[in-house]
């Protein structure tokens, strides 16, 4: 059972990780500093 919970944990972690990644890649295109700020803090947040 918490290996279970341990993937569901994983999956959801890396979630969150790709969708800082892509609001850090649109707002890279958009030239919108903080979307990017937003973006990194979002990944670094999933990262800790």
């Amino acid at each position: 059972m918490a290996t279970m919970w341990n993937i569901v944990i994983c999956v959801a972690l890396l979630a969150v990780f790709a969708a800082g990644l892509a609001l850090f890649w649109i707002a890279r295109q958009d030239d919108s500093t903080a979307g990017r700020n937003l973006g990194l803090l979002v990944m670094a947040i999933a990262v800790v």
